[in-house]
C-alpha cells in the first residue's frame, strides 16, 4: 500500500505496534503533509509511514506536550526526489488521546526528545 486508503467518512485506519490503531484524515495527508513542498517526496512512499508505526526503531516523547508522540523508524532508501534516495529517519507524530496523526516528516538526525520505547 504506497497511498492511504481513506473510508468515505476521510479516514485511513493504521494497526500498529503492539495492535495499537492510528488514524489519518484526508486532510492531513493531502492538505497539511503532501501540501508542504518539503514533504511533497512522501507521496508513494505511505508503506514507511504504515512500517514505521508497526516496527517503530524508537518512540520519543514530545518536550512540550504530553500526549504527542512520534513513532520513528531509521531508513536507508527514504526517497527524497523521484530518484534520489537517503538515509533519515522518518517520524510519524501522533497524540495518544485519541490515536490520531498529526504529521509526517522526515529528517537525517535523530531527535533528542525522551526515549519511552527501544527497539530491542
Amino acid at each position: 500500500m504506497n497511498e492511504p486508503i481513506f473510508d468515505k467518512s476521510g479516514i485511513c485506519t493504521i494497526v500498529g505496534l503492539f495492535g495499537r490503531s492510528f488514524t489519518m484524515h484526508t486532510t492531513t495527508w493531502n492538505g497539511h503533509i503532501l501540501k508542504d513542498r518539503t514533504r511533497r517526496h512522501l507521496r508513494g512512499q505511505f508503506r514507511k509511514v504504515v512500517d514505521t508505526l508497526k516496527n517503530p526503531d524508537y518512540i520519543l516523547r514530545s518536550p512540550s506536550e504530553k500526549n504527542v508522540v512520534s513513532y520513528v523508524k531509521k531508513f536507508n532508501d527514504l526517497y527524497l526526489l523521484n530518484t534520489v534516495t537517503a538515509i533519515a529517519y522518518l517520524y510519524v507524530v501522533v497524540n495518544i488521546s485519541n490515536n490520531n496523526i498529526r504529521t509526517v516528516y522526515d529528517n537525517p538526525a535523530l531527535k533528542n526528545w525522551k526515549r519511552i520505547w527501544l527497539k530491542k
